[in-house]
Protein backbone atom coordinates (compact mmCIF):
# COMPACT_ATOMS: atom_id res chain seq x y z
CA UNK A 1 0.00 0.00 0.00
CA UNK A 2 1.07 3.62 -0.81
CA UNK A 3 0.56 5.82 2.10
CA UNK A 4 0.15 9.72 0.84
CA UNK A 5 3.05 12.12 1.26
CA UNK A 6 1.64 13.21 4.45
CA UNK A 7 0.74 9.90 5.87
CA UNK A 8 4.35 9.04 4.41
CA UNK A 9 5.99 12.07 6.67
CA UNK A 10 3.99 10.84 9.74
CA UNK A 11 5.50 7.26 9.28
CA UNK A 12 8.90 8.60 9.13
CA UNK A 13 8.77 10.62 12.38
CA UNK A 14 7.54 7.62 14.30
CA UNK A 15 9.96 5.76 12.99
CA UNK A 16 12.64 8.90 13.74
CA UNK A 17 11.22 8.81 17.36
CA UNK A 18 11.45 4.60 17.84
CA UNK A 19 7.87 4.11 17.44
CA UNK A 20 7.10 6.87 20.17
CA UNK A 21 3.79 8.36 18.93
CA UNK A 22 3.97 10.30 22.23
CA UNK A 23 7.43 11.92 21.65
CA UNK A 24 7.26 13.42 18.20
CA UNK A 25 5.49 16.46 19.87
CA UNK A 26 8.58 16.87 21.22
CA UNK A 27 10.70 16.26 18.98
CA UNK A 28 13.75 18.11 19.25
CA UNK A 29 15.06 18.51 15.10
CA UNK A 30 13.89 21.64 14.12
CA UNK A 31 15.83 21.63 11.38
CA UNK A 32 14.28 18.31 9.38
CA UNK A 33 11.93 19.40 6.79
CA UNK A 34 9.58 17.48 8.28
CA UNK A 35 9.31 18.76 11.45
CA UNK A 36 5.85 21.23 10.79
CA UNK A 37 4.26 18.08 9.28
CA UNK A 38 5.58 15.50 11.73
CA UNK A 39 1.89 15.49 13.21
CA UNK A 40 0.41 14.49 10.27
CA UNK A 41 -0.74 17.48 9.50
CA UNK A 42 -0.70 20.92 7.17
CA UNK A 43 -0.61 21.59 3.99
CA UNK A 44 2.23 23.03 1.51
CA UNK A 45 4.71 21.46 -0.80
CA UNK A 46 4.89 18.42 1.03
CA UNK A 47 6.46 16.25 -1.92
CA UNK A 48 9.41 19.10 -2.43
CA UNK A 49 9.83 19.15 1.77
CA UNK A 50 10.31 14.99 0.69
CA UNK A 51 12.66 15.83 -1.77
CA UNK A 52 14.56 18.02 0.51
CA UNK A 53 14.92 15.33 2.92
CA UNK A 54 16.34 12.83 0.71
CA UNK A 55 18.56 14.98 -0.55
CA UNK A 56 19.64 15.84 3.15
CA UNK A 57 19.81 12.13 4.15
CA UNK A 58 22.14 11.68 0.81
CA UNK A 59 24.01 14.35 1.47
CA UNK A 60 23.03 16.83 -1.00
CA UNK A 61 23.56 14.27 -3.85
CA UNK A 62 20.97 13.75 -6.39
CA UNK A 63 22.50 10.66 -7.92
CA UNK A 64 22.60 9.12 -3.68
CA UNK A 65 18.75 9.93 -3.86
CA UNK A 66 18.47 8.06 -7.16
CA UNK A 67 20.31 4.91 -5.92
CA UNK A 68 18.51 5.02 -2.55
CA UNK A 69 18.82 1.63 -0.89
CA UNK A 70 16.36 2.19 1.90
CA UNK A 71 13.37 1.11 -0.21
CA UNK A 72 11.56 0.57 3.80
CA UNK A 73 11.65 4.21 4.20
CA UNK A 74 8.45 5.91 4.23
CA UNK A 75 9.77 8.84 2.05
CA UNK A 76 10.83 6.26 -0.64
CA UNK A 77 8.84 6.18 -2.99
CA UNK A 78 8.34 9.86 -3.00
CA UNK A 79 11.93 10.58 -3.08
CA UNK A 80 12.37 12.62 -6.49
CA UNK A 81 9.57 14.96 -5.23
CA UNK A 82 6.77 13.50 -7.57
CA UNK A 83 3.68 11.75 -6.57
CA UNK A 84 3.29 8.14 -8.50
CA UNK A 85 -0.12 8.20 -7.92
CA UNK A 86 -0.28 10.70 -10.90
CA UNK A 87 2.01 9.30 -13.46
CA UNK A 88 0.28 8.73 -16.40
CA UNK A 89 -2.49 11.40 -15.82
CA UNK A 90 -1.51 13.56 -18.67
CA UNK A 91 -0.76 11.04 -21.57
CA UNK A 92 0.02 12.45 -24.94
CA UNK A 93 -3.60 11.49 -25.86
CA UNK A 94 -5.14 13.18 -22.98
CA UNK A 95 -2.67 16.42 -24.04
CA UNK A 96 -3.54 16.13 -27.51
CA UNK A 97 -7.79 15.95 -26.80
CA UNK A 98 -7.42 18.86 -24.29
CA UNK A 99 -5.99 21.27 -26.87
CA UNK A 100 -8.57 19.95 -29.66
CA UNK A 101 -11.18 20.76 -26.99
CA UNK A 102 -9.47 24.15 -25.89
CA UNK A 103 -9.47 25.08 -29.44
CA UNK A 104 -13.21 24.50 -29.86
CA UNK A 105 -14.20 26.52 -27.60
CA UNK A 106 -12.45 29.46 -28.37
CA UNK A 107 -13.85 29.20 -31.74
CA UNK A 108 -17.20 29.33 -29.99
CA UNK A 109 -15.93 32.04 -27.94
CA UNK A 110 -15.19 34.19 -31.01
CA UNK A 111 -18.45 33.16 -33.03
CA UNK A 112 -20.57 34.03 -30.18
CA UNK A 113 -18.66 37.47 -30.07
CA UNK A 114 -18.67 38.06 -33.46
CA UNK A 115 -22.50 37.34 -33.54
CA UNK A 116 -22.89 39.73 -31.11
CA UNK A 117 -21.30 42.57 -32.81
CA UNK A 118 -23.57 42.43 -35.87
Amino acid sequence: MILTPLRAIRKYCVRCSNNQSLKIKLCPSVNCPFYNHRLGRGGGRILRLIRKRCLDCGDGRFLDVKTCIHSDCASYTYRFGKNPKLKGHCSPKALEALKRARGTAQTSKKTIVEKDSN
